[in-house]
């Protein structure tokens, strides 16, 4: 009986794939939990089933029936999993491009936003003491500290903004987790 092993083949590949694409994404972290635990399911009847075993009435007996109840599982696990992993694709995708949008802006108007979503000013300011005139240094000095608030006011916009679509992609992740029962 080659059903369930044919299936746990399916279900390590897909998990594999899914870990290559998906993986490091909290949505794909998810998918691949839930992945495991069918896995092991699966396991569990594969392994009590040999893979060249003959069709027989007692073995249908003794193993239809969680077979037939796992295949379901997966069938329905998978279906809605697939539903929810697209929904959560288009919503995170949603709030994702306002907030790329609004790092392009800030990074036009001469800003550095890093990795961590740290704002820095990338204006290339003379030294203070370069400049002779007191009213120019004053006024350079006022520029430099509006720009370092203007930082961090975008800083924080940023940081609101990143956590918005992390709470939406971990909502979705936990939908995802919630589908172990």
């Amino acid at each position: 009986m080659q059903s369930p092993h044919a299936m746990l083949r399916w279900l390590v590949a897909e998990r594999r794939r899914l870990e290559r694409t998906i993986g490091h994404r909290p949505i794909g972290a998810a998918a691949c939990e839930v992945f495991d635990e069918l896995i092991r399911r699966t396991r569990v009847i594969a392994d009590a089933v040999p893979v060249d075993a003959a069709m027989t009435l007692d073995l249908i007996n003794r193993h239809f029936g969680d077979l037939a109840d796992t295949l379901m599982l997966i069938s329905t696990t998978l279906r809605t999993m697939a539903d929810l992993t697209q929904e959560g694709a288009d919503a995170v995708e949603e709030r994702r491009q306002p907030f790329l949008r609004f790092v392009a802006r800030v990074e036009s108007e001469g800003y550095a936003v890093a990795d961590n979503l740290a704002v820095t000013d990338t204006a290339d300011w003379p030294t203070l003491e370069e400049s002779g005139d007191a009213d120019v240094r004053v006024q350079l000095a006022a520029e430099r500290i509006a720009r370092a608030e203007q930082a961090l006011i975008h800083q924080q916009r940023i940081e609101r903004m990143a956590a918005g679509v992390a709470g939406i992609e971990n909502a979705y992740a936990q939908r995802i987790r919630d589908l172990i029962v």
